[in-house]
């Protein structure tokens, strides 16, 4: 068994869309045994982003200048730099900004050949030709060329780590997030989906490979409080 780490980023958050998401994530067999909504710090956000190469600033500041041509925008007169190499540091500042606009959700799973399986499960081969059943292919209702034009990045619902270094080198970035993580001891617990954001929530097993059981409603005054881990006796 393996684990994995997903991010649920703000816009999605902000769409009310944690409980889908994670419930799209159970019915392709994975188990959830971390979940936690948080507002990052500047140093986390932009740490998040700090393995990217200058191949990758390149190819993203050259997909920027592709868009506004195709758009008739002229990137010196729309962003003040033109080259793809100051254009893709300039994106990277737009990504970092992205994980401060809002809390996100911190998502560990566990399955076999976890990392491959949701990697696959949240973002689609061709990002232009999305697949209806990833992540992205459901909940994604925005475009590059509309993203470069407001100049931010492409509001893309989740992230998830591409491999094992990477699942190592996030947790690392988060871990003050990750410090109060734990497993039930028995299964006298529960693990909500978060506040305000899901009417279902799931017993764990102690190891945290098996959902034991869902029921159909949550008071509004029973779910946990945001920054925490959700957890609760059940009745």
């Amino acid at each position: 068994m393996e684990e994995s780490l997903l991010i649920i980023k703000p816009d999605a958050v902000k769409r009310g869309l944690v409980g889908d998401i994670l419930e799209f994530l159970l019915g392709h067999q994975f188990a959830i045994v971390f979940v936690k909504q948080v507002m990052l710090d500047r140093d986390e956000a932009f740490a998040f982003y700090s393995n990217k190469t200058k191949d990758w600033l390149e190819r993203k500041g050259r997909e920027l200048l592709a868009s506004y041509q195709d758009q008739g925008i002229d990137a010196v007169q729309h962003i003040g730099v033109k080259e793809p190499l100051d254009i893709g540091q300039l994106i990277l500042q737009w990504a970092g900004n992205d994980l401060l606009s809002g809390e996100v959700a911190i998502v560990l799973v566990r399955s076999e050949n976890a990392v491959q399986r949701l990697r696959k499960l949240a973002v689609p081969a061709k990002s232009s030709v999305p697949d209806q059943d990833t992540i992205r292919g459901h909940w994604v209702v925005d475009s590059i060329d509309e993203a470069f034009l407001e100049r931010r990045i492409v509001h893309a619902v989740v992230h998830a780590s591409d491999s094992e270094n990477e699942v190592y080198r996030e947790t690392t970035v988060l871990r003050r997030h990750l410090q109060t993580r734990r497993m039930p001891e028995d299964r006298s617990e529960r693990i909500h989906l978060g506040t305000g954001l899901s009417s279902s929530a799931y017993r764990l097993g102690a190891d945290g490979s098996e959902v034991l059981k869902s029921y159909d409603r949550l008071q509004k005054n029973d779910l946990g409080q945001r920054n925490t881990i959700y957890t609760r006796e059940v009745r």
